[in-house]
């Protein structure tokens, strides 16, 4: 089927906002990025951005963000079919590792969406969507390893996955904000230790 003309103009003119968008707020940070000065930059009107974005500099962010942890969600989404728990915790520190991994790769985006999470309601709460997305995956690994008796029954799985990710969340901000002295593999490693097993013995 043929696009036509207008919808093709459009998709362009989209993909040219988005690309100067990109480059505007690693230049200038979340803070002084302007949709001015992101049309500007796309040689687009004013007017022409909130067509495409109505709410701004946010939504354009908010379209990176999604972008950019679909990367992450593919570190969640690794197959998780352990048979042993050996096999569990060696998944489980990969998943971790490669997820703090990422923080790393990715400290400029990150620190744009940390400092426009402060400020901004649409973007907290596209946050919150994606930080329940990951609760939800690893919820689904503990309820799979309860089921084959590797993990304890009387456990809930999504206090559980919430307290694995909210210790995962805080380690992402220290690393991006170069908080933190530990590199990603001791963080894995202790995580995964504590998260499996506990800190006292029993």
């Amino acid at each position: 089927m043929k696009i036509d003309g207008r919808i093709n103009r459009s998709l362009k003119t989209k993909a040219k906002i988005l690309m100067a968008a990109q480059n505007i707020f690693k230049d200038l940070g979340y803070k002084n990025t302007t949709v001015n000065k992101i049309a500007m930059a796309a040689g687009a009107a004013h007017g022409t951005v909130y067509i495409h974005f109505p709410e701004g500099k946010d939504e354009i962010l908010a379209h990176f963000m999604t972008d950019l942890m679909d990367e992450f969600y593919s570190v969640a989404d690794i197959e998780f079919e352990p048979k042993t728990t050996e096999e569990a915790y060696e998944i489980i520190r990969s998943q971790i590792f490669q997820f703090l991994s990422l923080a790393k790769k990715y400290q400029t985006e990150l620190l744009l969406f940390y400092e426009g999470i402060q400020v901004s309601q649409l973007l907290k709460e596209k946050w919150g969507y994606i930080n329940e997305n990951f609760i939800k995956r690893i919820c689904s690994d503990i309820t799979y390893s309860q089921s084959l008796s590797l993990a304890k029954a009387e456990t809930d799985p999504e206090v559980s996955a919430r307290i694995l990710f909210y210790n995962l969340e805080h380690f992402l901000w220290d690393i991006i904000h170069n908080r933190v002295s530990f590199t990603e593999e001791s963080i894995a490693k202790n995580l995964t230790q504590i998260y499996m097993y506990g800190l006292y013995n029993q």
